[in-house]
């Protein structure tokens, strides 16, 4: 059983704030809910309601996946560079792609159809994994992505012991992948401790405030902010931007919305990129459902 905390089990309790906290077993139907109320009234309303029921058929593959024993290897627990592909990830993706093909666009049912006839899946998972996409296949790496991220969540959610601290805090502790935005938490222990969410096996990790997370330095970052309605459902999203390294991450803070996700929220607040790219400043993070193609 995971010696983890779950957010769920901080917040109950009134503990020492844990360094690194597991993923829920109810991230991705969380995810899927959080998606469907970003998708209402949105510019981007239609991808996000489709990456929404993305997230649900996550959820139920999730509940059917068997995770035996869990390898250890590389630099991490889960490296995600060098550990071997889980063998049922293909078996995800088929149950990825099943109900959401009816659903989907006919753009978007093209790449999955031709997902089901790629002759070297494993191929295509590795590149997706080292951020290697190239510009034919970066239509198909959201759902390569969601199909990776089943396994890999359900692994960091059974390891039998916390992973150590790692000396670059953007990178997970648990799987090495780079953070994709921070989340400033509420509740007991955790409430104004920000936290850095990994876009593959959805563990957070505890980092200093006052600290550029693309960078360390100790200036004091800037932060920016969309303007919007009060109603609307990004209130909680930030830029913070470092002029140390020229770059920025998005952080959500729970006090403002408690059901932000660092998945969800950030293709919602592309607006925010925009901005911060006119200004000047580099985006520190990848969406693993807005990759950008390698060349």
């Amino acid at each position: 059983m995971s010696s983890f905390k779950t957010p769920e089990q901080i917040l109950s309790g009134t503990d020492t704030p844990p360094a690194i906290l597991a993923p829920s077993a109810e991230l991705f139907e969380q995810r899927a809910r959080r998606f469907e109320t970003l998708a209402n009234g949105h510019p981007l309303g239609a991808w996000l309601g489709l990456m929404g029921e993305l997230s649900r058929a996550q959820h139920q593959a999730s509940l059917q996946l068997v995770v035996g024993s869990i390898p250890v290897s590389g630099a991490w627990p889960l490296d995600s560079r060098n550990l071997s592909l889980p063998d049922a990830w293909k078996d995800v993706l088929g149950a990825l792609i099943t109900p959401l093909h009816p659903l989907a666009p006919a753009p978007v049912r093209a790449i999955l159809d031709s997902l089901r006839t790629h002759a070297d899946l494993d191929g295509l998972a590795r590149q997706v994994l080292a951020g290697d996409v190239p510009s034919a296949l970066q239509g198909a790496a959201p759902f390569i992505s969601a199909a990776l991220q089943v396994p890999w969540t359900r692994m960091a959610g059974g390891l039998a012991s916390t992973p150590p601290a790692t000396e670059d805090k953007t990178l997970c502790p648990c799987c090495g992948t780079p953070a994709v935005a921070a989340v400033v938490r509420i509740g007991n222990s955790m409430a104004g401790l920000r936290y850095l969410h990994c876009p593959l096996c959805n563990t957070e990790w505890n980092v200093m405030r006052a600290r550029c997370t693309s960078c360390d330095t100790i200036q004091e970052v800037a932060q920016h902010r969309l303007q919007a309605p009060a109603q609307a459902p990004w209130q909680a999203a930030a830029a913070e931007s470092c002029d140390d390294c020229g770059s920025y991450r998005k952080v959500f803070y729970l006090d403002k919305d408690p059901f932000a996700d660092p998945i969800a929220d950030d293709l919602a607040t592309l607006a925010l990129d925009v901005m911060m790219g006119e200004a000047g400043y580099g985006r520190s993070g990848a969406n693993p459902f807005l990759v950008v193609a390698a060349d």
